[in-house]
């Protein structure tokens, strides 16, 4: 993932570390960016899984906002199909109904 998405950069936390708790925290029913905050304070649940550094909200904000200027789309477009082609491999379903949703992003201007 660190391989494809854009870097931290001046917050010294790789781009693993801002997606990582973004996708559990939209697994998990959140719905926005202050959502992750309930991740953070949860000691126990960063404990067992790979977040013991875990960027602010501001943090991962400003990487995003940075990462829709400076290419980083593209980039998790690159995982997006990484991972789905590692999941339909080790699927056993012969057949998948796929849903596409798009939505218009005003804060990094670009749909997605």
């Amino acid at each position: 993932m660190n391989s494809h998405l854009k870097q931290g950069g001046e917050d010294g936390y790789l781009a693993s570390e801002h997606v990582f708790p973004l996708v559990l925290m939209l697994n998990g029913g959140g719905r926005t960016l202050e959502d992750s905050r309930e991740i953070r304070s949860d000691t126990g649940l960063r404990e067992i899984l790979p977040l013991k550094k875990m960027p602010s909200t501001d943090a991962t904000g400003d990487w995003l906002r940075r990462s829709g200027t400076n290419g980083g789309l593209e980039g998790i477009g690159a995982v997006n199909r990484r991972f789905l082609k590692r999941a339909l491999k080790k699927g056993k379903e012969k057949e998948f109904t796929l849903l596409k949703f798009r939505t218009l992003n005003h804060d990094l201007g670009c749909e997605i």
